[in-house]
């Protein structure tokens, strides 16, 4: 979706009683930006939706591969040549993999055992999203996951508010919980719907 779709769900919904929803404003906007990248980033974090992989041979004496990509959160999992899972960061496992660094796995298994023979990972990796810095840019991101991140994107605008203002930061928090929850029960491909529809819902369409 288009991060000008996503600034209309806020402006008109979430953030209508807050200075910060004019975005004719370049610092209110600036301050949107950086709250729907910190929720995104937490979003992504907690549901794990963009995920990479990054693929090594194992190579005699060598022991830590990095992956190069800049927007690597996180390792999730590593796999064999197989398509076996194997351990991550198990002490005295001759097969586990270690995160040295959020970037770099490290593996020193039993390569020269003919009935162990690892000679590919396979590594997982979490993946942050582009940083968000204009209306026009697209953000990779199903519509059932929307309240989800408005709901912390209005936690962290009420949040930096004066409180002449009035603050709901409270609860856009334990409703961001309460979305994340449904998020996890039911999936959150399961909550996909159409922007319209959404905007029709709170009466701007």
């Amino acid at each position: 979706m288009k991060v000008s779709r996503l600034l209309d769900y806020l402006r008109f919904g979430e953030l209508s009683d807050l200075s910060i929803s004019d975005t004719t404003e370049q610092v209110n906007l600036s301050k949107l930006y950086s709250f729907i990248n910190r929720g995104l980033k937490k979003v992504n974090s907690e549901l794990g939706l963009l995920e990479e992989e990054a693929s090594f041979l194992v190579a005699e004496g060598v022991y830590s591969y990095p992956i190069s990509d800049p927007l690597i959160l996180r390792v999730s999992s590593v796999y064999d040549q197989d398509g076996k899972e194997l351990p991550l960061n198990i002490e005295g496992d001759d097969r586990s993999v270690f995160t040295s660094n959020f970037n770099t796995v490290e593996f020193i298994g039993h390569r020269d055992n003919a009935n162990n023979l690892i000679t590919t990972l396979s590594v997982i990796y979490l993946k942050d999203f582009d940083e968000i810095t204009d209306k026009d840019q697209d953000i990779n991101i199903s519509e059932g996951l929307i309240e989800v991140l408005t709901n912390y994107v209005a936690y962290l605008a009420h949040g930096s508010v004066n409180m002449a203002e009035g603050s709901s930061a409270a609860k856009y928090q334990s409703q961001y919980e309460i979305e994340l929850g449904k998020a996890r029960k039911f999936g959150y491909k399961a909550q996909m719907f159409n922007s319209v529809d959404k905007l029709r819902e709170r009466g701007f369409a």
